[in-house]
């Protein structure tokens, strides 16, 4: 992948965060000096609960007749409703953001379950008349859960001026199997999610965080029953909760990371806890060497599941990304 290539891929990141791409918008930037996070120094065993199957907890919940919305805390009601679309034999997610700095760019993202085979792709362009013309183009196949499983890894380029109807090209393919990818991306292909999502990492009134300035950060996740469901609020740790998008971020480029202000998660679920869909709002530093910019990125995803769509193996084949909501044909 070329130098130019390199300098530019971190800021597709808010497709994987959900998980997926990579992402830092910090060209023509200016300079800042914020202090630089040690995400490396934090061990993943001390903010990650250890909680066992949430859907069987649920189950049981219920089966008692008691009331979920009471019994789960708001972190154990997320990963519920990720292992639940986890659990589908056929699941698809397709994903709709922008990351705006200095340069502006569209992203878009798509994961597909089926059965055991898991597909992951994330692009990202720079606004039809931008000072510069950024493209940014992987994809991820991943064949089983085992650490060992193969994975291969295209990274490559877009052909067409609409992003949602782009053509993959250009690929260079990389070997993995899932241990490896995981410890070099943070996360595997299989997974949804890529923020830790804890009793240690969602800030309430009770868990909180200090800030830069050394101030006690309040958290302001919290639970809204709609009339369609279940809205999940989540205000994540800016340090312990990206631990593993850190990864997915810098070893997809040259370029780091420095520090996050926010990450803000929304699921929005249905009344059995199943996701429906989720919009995500950063707002991160990052850059190369000594020239950093503020990016502000959102993600919106909608999930689908028991909608068998095949694994993309051939690059030749586009996914042509409907409006949002919609399943694509």
């Amino acid at each position: 992948m070329g130098k130019k290539t390199n300098i530019i891929v971190l800021i597709s990141c808010l497709a994987g965060g959900i998980a997926i791409g990579g992402g830092s918008g910090f060209l023509l930037g200016h300079f800042l000096k914020p202090p630089t996070v040690n995400l490396d120094d934090i061990n993943l065993d001390d903010i990650e609960d250890k909680n066992g199957s949430m859907i069987e907890k649920y189950n049981s919940i219920v089966e008692q007749g008691k009331d979920p919305l009471e019994e789960l805390e708001i972190y154990e009601m997320a990963n519920l409703a990720l292992e639940k679309y986890q659990s589908h034999k056929y699941a698809v997610a397709l994903g709709y953001g922008e990351a705006r700095s200095a340069v502006n760019l569209s992203i878009l993202n798509c994961s597909i379950k089926n059965d055991d085979t898991y597909f992951e792709e994330s692009l990202s362009k720079s606004f039809p008349g931008s000072i510069m013309n950024i493209i940014v183009a992987q994809r991820d196949i991943q064949f089983g859960l085992e650490d060992s499983s193969h994975v291969d890894s295209y990274l490559g380029t877009i052909e067409g001026d609409d992003i949602k109807n782009a053509t993959f090209v250009n690929a260079e393919k990389l070997d993995y199997d899932v241990s490896s990818y995981k410890k070099k991306f943070g996360k595997s292909v299989d997974s949804t999610n890529v923020y830790v999502i804890s009793s240690k990492t969602v800030l309430t009134e009770t868990v909180t965080e200090i800030d830069i300035n050394g101030n006690e950060k309040i958290g302001q996740s919290r639970v809204e029953k709609t009339e369609s469901g279940i809205k999940l609020f989540l205000d994540l740790h800016t340090t312990y909760s990206v631990v593993k998008y850190y990864k997915r971020m810098v070893n997809l480029s040259n370029s780091n990371v420095s520090m996050f202000n926010y990450v803000h998660v929304t699921y929005n679920l249905d009344n059995e806890f199943n996701l429906i869909s989720s919009h995500i709002e950063e707002n991160y530093v990052a850059g190369m060497g000594n020239i950093k910019a503020t990016v502000n990125g959102t993600m919106d995803t909608y999930y689908f599941v028991d909608q068998e769509r095949p694994i993309l193996t051939d690059l030749t084949q586009k996914i042509n990304y409907p409006e949002k909501g919609v399943l694509y044909e």
